[in-house]
């Protein structure tokens, strides 16, 4: 997203990047803001996966996985549900509010760069996939989105004045 004010240099605050395995059924999904010293900081993870089960057999899934071979971590308690297209979401990590923020831990480990290993189960522990996504460091996360920065505002349009609402009657 890009933002401008007056003739200030258009801001970019808020940018997201998403690593997929080779065939497209495992996703790292990863939003991020962007502070005034372009310094990109992530502050929320998503492991996102297509369905492997045919619909009449969708049932919720828990995830166990692991970075850069360390320890299997997992959600035993939260069951996710698949949405309308049949596709799974876990948001593994949040950075907010004291009150909003959970196993932040893991955004720093990101910044490293480096390879998730994710297993989906059933309720009943049985194996529904296993797979890998390789997520670059921040780095190579800062090379991509400045060029993309440059790109979007190379073709970013002039701003038009701003408009001005009036009143459909004369205030009294």
């Amino acid at each position: 997203m890009l933002k401008q004010q007056g003739e200030d240099r258009p801001l970019t605050n808020h940018i997201s990047f998403t690593s997929r395995n080779s065939d497209g059924t495992l996703a790292i999904s990863v939003p991020y803001t962007m502070d005034a010293g372009d310094l990109l900081n992530p502050y929320m993870l998503f492991i996102e996966a297509l369905p492997n089960l045919p619909p009449e057999r969708k049932s919720p899934e828990i995830i166990k996985w692991q970075f850069n071979g360390g320890s299997w971590a997992t959600f035993p308690y939260r069951y996710n549900y698949p949405d309308q297209r049949g596709n799974f979401s876990y948001k593994i990590a949040q950075l907010g509010s004291p009150a909003l923020s959970f196993q932040t831990e893991w955004l720093d480990k990101l910044r490293q760069g480096g390879r998730f290993t994710v297993i989906r189960l059933l309720e009943d522990g049985q194996e529904v996939a296993m797979g890998s996504v390789d997520y670059p460091d921040s780095e190579v996360i800062a090379d991509v989105f400045g060029e993309a920065r440059n790109q979007a505002l190379g073709r970013l349009a002039p701003c038009k004045p701003s408009v001005t609402i009036v009143p459909a009657a004369p205030r009294n």
